[in-house]
């Protein structure tokens, strides 16, 4: 009678180990809330792929919208000047730069022909520039600084930056392939390295809540806890 007990017991707790996912609480529009529970990443969709864009709404509470839409340009403005980027894909791209109140088109000049993923302003003279393209067999992107009109390459990524997000003078990174944080001043701190299904989950929105990063995705929320070192895929149908 006491091993049916013990082996009762035993096989409950294996049931509720293997029952128990980790949960992650979300908002959508009209800020009702969702339970999502971790899955495996999976491809095969028959239906019409959700794009999961996040943004943190009050006290934390992540909302997420569903998204067609890819930011092509980019804007950030300084003491005096300001900062364009332009990003045409496998056609091409561009960052310049003009002066306030002039017109771009007459005196604005272009520092750099390369697909702009980002401009991040530091303070009122300094801009983070990311750049990249990721195209067929093509992954490249980079980080530079931008300073009065001038730019200095800071590090290459030799992939190609989806989605930042900057918070306390540091930025976090997610290029295809990897995840990092980079402080002004000091070189790029690799976070995380993507296994293989995670490469392709691809992301277009960041947000950071405590110690996880979490990666709107296409069909899902990727989260990575910085503390733990793990990741979690979260569908989203």
């Amino acid at each position: 009678m006491k091993h049916l007990k013990l082996f009762s017991l035993l096989l409950l707790i294996f049931l509720s180990s293997c029952s128990s996912g980790k949960t992650l609480k979300v908002y959508r529009d009209d800020l009702t809330p969702e339970v999502l529970k971790e899955g495996t990443i999976s491809f095969e969709k028959e239906e019409k792929p959700f794009y999961c864009y996040l943004s943190v709404h009050g006290e934390n509470k992540i909302l997420v919208q569903e998204t067609l839409e890819s930011k092509n340009t980019h804007f950030a403005a300084v003491n005096y000047i300001y900062y364009i980027g332009v990003d045409n894909g496998e056609f091409g791209g561009w960052v310049g730069y003009g002066v306030h109140f002039e017109d771009f088109s007459k005196s604005g000049k272009v520092i750099i022909e390369e697909q702009c993923q980002g401009l991040i302003k530091v303070d009122n003279e300094k801009v983070l520039l990311l750049t990249g393209l990721s195209h067929l067999v093509t992954d490249e992107g980079k980080l530079y600084l931008l300073e009065g009109g001038e730019i200095q390459e800071l590090f290459d990524f030799k992939s190609c930056p989806q989605v930042y997000y900057w918070e306390n003078e540091t930025l976090y990174i997610r290029t295809t392939d990897k995840i990092y944080s980079y402080k002004l001043d000091e070189e790029p701190v690799e976070l995380y390295e993507f296994k293989d299904d995670e490469k392709y989950t691809y992301s277009n929105s960041m947000v950071k809540i405590d110690q996880s990063l979490f990666l709107g995705s296409l069909n899902g929320i990727l989260e990575y806890q910085m503390d733990t070192k793990e990741t979690f895929w979260y569908p989203v149908e």
